[in-house]
């Protein structure tokens, strides 16, 4: 039997009275509900000045299982529990919207693993939207009934511009909002003319492909999670910034960092779906083997489980199961340090909140930085692009998935999302493993005995570290001295705004792009006022990724065709080293009766409000 906590939470109708319980005989009964169904409806209405092209969403009437009471405890895990801070100055844990805390103004159909669906529907806080004919604005029209936490009223499209607006505000010595390099790419401003209308004007005119995905949850990495303006304004910053007050189903009891969050459910009845379970615990867990321990003695009820390890765990816990989370993560290095650009895409100067953009502070092609090429040095860069043609072809792709990834997953060359076969697939992209080509290219570059250098795997993401390790141990074959920094990503951020990052790194490039997106190249390899690769390309690469900011001007084929050139130039130069396609996968207690997540992004836990635990 599982150390599964069972306890109830009655609903009378006076309000949520607590009282703990050990299952009992509640009565299970039926009722029918309108939910929305998974169907997107594109009107197309005229009117004199502008088409409109408006999305809707249907309903069906299903049944639900109507409860008297929120039962069970469940405890799930996460590999990192930033610090406490619910507001969009500052970068927000994806936990927020992915645990069912706050909301987003967008939310796609469900879509089960293994399929993922990116595009919006009507199921978030906005019950439609509409974009001129003219690619000005879009606007979107505000759902109501959808209550705040703890009785601070209904949202209104107030509470959506206010929480848009202060992405856009800088908090000294923090990481921007997560979403502001997003927003960026197309939003010019942000209007609320009325309580129940919110607009995006769009920059010239524009609309890019995938905009929503800065804005949309739960599928999105990222997020504008909507709290209420209402606390802001009546507490100030300083006091409504420590507390969760939002609208999701769920509301936080306790969130301790690098430890764990306590979740029970926010309201007797949530707008969009009720809650089952009456209390959901997010342990921080970084080692597999105490996660694995934790599932065997019922400690833990969901936990994703490295690739090597699921065929062992499920044998020791009878009745469990694996559930696939989230789109494979595309683990890559990335050369930090090679900051290339002259000029800033959005105000054409040479200079901005980070100083001179072509001598930013991780720009050290020096004797201790050999893979960091200087574009004014035509010998340095040709030195510094064979060290990192070296440093590529010395990974044996093919053993890292065989091994460290248990045979699952493929090899992955690209950044953009490209593997063999689809359409944008060039046969000159596939990397070679190749050690004594890697140590005659260290020798051709003045680096016959190696030198030495930190390499960064972070512990606390969705790669695998293992992975990471590996890349080094190949690293060192080839004669490099190497240690590994294991920092975590959240602690390192503030390099990758501030362009200070300066060696090999560890993340994931292209997960979950479309072939045609401006995504990955446009977003985070240019200068701009947050997140970066700690790369930056030269202007005429990212200014080519902008053309595909405009959908409304350029074809699919057409940005297929602009990311294959992009593509040609980051492998000729060997500005990354793509390494392996990771699949994630979750271990499922017996105990949990039904979980239906959300294929996503990222492979973090996601959408509890659909668990049910056997009674």
């Amino acid at each position: 039997m599982s150390q599964l906590k069972f306890w109830a939470v009655g609903v009378l109708s006076a309000g949520l009275a607590l009282a703990v319980a050990c299952g009992g005989d509640t009565e299970v009964v039926e009722k029918i509900v309108e939910v929305p169904v998974e169907k997107i409806v594109i009107k197309e209405v005229p009117v004199e000045v502008e088409k409109i092209v408006t999305q809707v969403v249907e309903k069906e009437v299903i049944k639900e299982v109507a409860r008297g009471d929120f039962y069970g405890e469940v405890v799930v895990t996460n590999v990192d529990t930033p610090a406490a801070k619910f507001n969009n100055r500052v970068s927000g844990s994806n936990l927020i919207h992915y645990n069912g805390v706050a909301e987003t103004l967008m939310r796609p159909a469900h879509s089960p693993p293994p399929n993922y669906n990116r595009e919006p529907g009507g199921a978030g806080v906005a019950s439609s939207w509409t974009i001129a004919a003219d690619s000005s604005k879009i606007t979107f029209e505000i759902r109501e009934g959808v209550m705040f936490h703890d009785g601070w009223g209904e949202l209104t499209a107030q509470d959506v511009l206010w929480n848009f607006e202060e992405c856009f505000v800088d908090v000294e010595g923090g990481a921007p909002c997560f979403s502001r390099a997003a927003l960026n790419l197309f939003a010019d401003s942000f209007e609320a003319p009325d309580d129940r209308t919110f607009i995006i004007n769009l920059k010239d005119n524009t609309l890019i492909p995938e905009w929503w995905d800065g804005v949309m949850g739960p599928t999105a990495y990222q997020a504008i999670h909507l709290w209420s303006k209402k606390r802001f304004d009546d507490l100030g910053y300083d006091v409504a910034v420590n507390e969760a007050i939002a609208t999701g189903p769920f509301k936080v009891v306790e969130w301790k960092s690098d430890s764990h969050i306590t979740l029970e459910p926010a309201f007797a009845h949530h707008w969009r779906r009720t809650p089952n379970i009456a209390r959901l615990t997010n342990r921080e867990i970084q080692e597999a083997s105490v996660m694995i321990a934790a599932l065997k003695t019922g400690e833990v009820d969901i936990g994703r489980v490295p690739l090597k390890f699921i065929g062992s765990t499920l044998k020791a816990i009878p009745g469990a199961r694996t559930q696939a989370l989230g789109v494979p993560n595309l683990q890559t290095f990335i050369f930090g340090g090679n900051y290339w650009a002259d000029t800033d895409p959005a105000t054409g100067a040479t200079e901005d909140a980070n100083g001179a953009i072509n001598a930013r502070k991780g720009f050290q092609p020096d004797a201790d930085h050999p893979w960091i090429g200087d574009p004014d040095d035509p010998a340095r860069m040709e030195s510094a692009r064979k060290v990192r043609e070296a440093m590529s072809i010395a990974i044996d792709r093919a053993t890292i998935v065989d091994k460290i990834q248990s045979g699952i997953g493929f090899p992955y060359y690209t950044n953009m999302n490209s593997v063999p076969g689809d359409a944008a697939w060039k046969d000159e992209w596939r990397i070679p493993y190749d050690p004594e080509r890697a140590k005659q290219l260290l020798a051709d570059a003045g680096y016959s005995d190696g030198f030495s250098f930190t390499t960064h795997v972070a512990p606390d993401r969705e790669w695998e570290p293992a992975v990471g390790l590996a890349v080094a141990q190949y690293w060192r074959e080839i004669g490099l001295d190497v240690k590994v920094d294991s920092t975590t990503y959240l602690t390192s951020r503030p390099k990758l705004v501030e362009r200070s990052k300066d060696n090999p790194w560890m993340i994931h490039t292209g997960t979950g792009q479309t072939l045609d997106a401006a995504g990955i190249f446009h977003c985070c390899m240019k200068p701009t006022g947050g997140f970066s690769f700690g790369i930056e390309l030269p202007d005429d690469m990212w200014k080519l990724a902008a053309k595909n900011n405009d959908i409304t001007s350029t074809t699919p084929e057409e940005r297929i065709a602009n990311n294959q050139i992009i593509q040609d130039f980051m492998s000729s130069n060997w500005l990354t080293a793509p390494i392996a396609g990771l699949p994630n996968t979750a271990v499922v207690r017996p105990e949990i009766a039904e979980w239906t997540p959300y294929m996503a992004q990222t492979p973090l836990f996601n959408s509890p409000e659909t668990i049910t635990v056997i009674r």
